[in-house]
């Protein structure tokens, strides 16, 4: 993953847990360097034992853990430079949830050895929609769960989003309900 990612890590756990919490996670994992180049490729795994070690420290699970860092990346990302990319791809919770794969397109040109998830959305009804996703990385379910949570915060839309399993018929798909509370 790129180090934006691991940065928004380290970010939500400053703001939510402070610098303490930080350095004693970065001492369990044995990570030296905390600086994090948001265009440089680092190894998922390290990800995914930030991930693990944040979760041990706030005696979160990991899925309650990925849903807060999936809430902080919008947050994150709607302030720090990537703002103007979110208006941009929609101005309501469906059409941007539509455009996802188009902005994933066009940040390849910037992040060359991105390999994106993959989103589709459809309407069931006035008020609820149903969210395709996949990834070849496993296991980030409850994290996109935390971002559609994060986009109703940004689009001052009230939902409730439930992960409802795999798709019938891909390996790699996972479905999500999302009912807009009005």
């Amino acid at each position: 993953m790129y180090g934006l990612v691991n940065k928004v890590i380290k970010d939500a756990i400053f703001q939510r847990y402070g610098e303490t919490a930080w350095q004693a996670i970065c001492k369990r994992i044995k990570l030296e360097d905390d600086i994090f180049v948001n265009l440089e490729p680092y190894p998922d795994e390290l990800t995914h034992r930030m991930v693990a070690e944040a979760a041990s420290y706030t005696g979160q699970s990991i899925p309650d853990m990925l849903m807060e860092f999936g809430r902080h990346w919008i947050e994150y990302n709607a302030v720090h430079g990537y703002g103007d990319m979110l208006k941009l791809a929609g101005k309501d919770l469906y059409t941007f949830l539509s455009n996802l794969d188009h902005m994933h397109a066009g940040m390849s040109h910037v992040f060359p050895e991105l390999r994106p998830p993959s989103f589709r959305c459809e309407r069931l009804g006035e008020n609820q929609l149903k969210l395709y996703y996949r990834s070849e990385r496993q296991g980030l379910q409850a994290f996109v769960v935390g971002m559609v949570q994060g986009l109703g915060e940004y689009f001052d839309t009230p939902l409730e989003v439930k992960h409802t399993g795999p798709c019938e018929k891909e390996s790699i798909c996972e479905e999500f309900i999302i009912d807009i509370k009005v």
